[in-house]
């Protein structure tokens, strides 16, 4: 109630760890991950502030059938494996590529 700004809006649907980590720091992720549905954090440093965090919904991840994500796994994997050949590419041409420098004409 003392605050010198008020409270920060919860989002108004469920946020996964990982985005949590991300938008929120691992300080609060890690805080939060260990907490009962209702717990509230003890107070986190945070930037220049102190946050106090409440948990008030958790719903446990669903692992979805391999069938019902197949194609994106196979993309995903196509796209690391292009990612890899390329790096491998230019790491190859960065050796055997010679630059030579010329002074500006006058």
């Amino acid at each position: 109630a003392d605050a010198d700004t008020p409270p920060v809006g919860a989002p108004t649907a469920l946020v996964p760890h990982v985005k949590l980590a991300d938008y929120m720091g691992a300080n609060v992720a890690s805080a939060v991950a260990s907490l009962p549905v209702l717990g509230v954090t003890p107070p986190l440093e945070v930037g220049s502030g102190v946050w106090l965090v409440r948990v008030v919904e958790r719903r446990d991840g669903v692992v979805p059938p391999f069938e019902a994500v197949r194609a994106e796994v196979l993309a995903d994997y196509r796209r690391e494996q292009d990612d890899l050949a390329l790096h491998a590419w230019l790491a190859r041409r960065r050796i055997e590529t010679r630059v030579a420098l010329r002074e500006p004409l006058p």
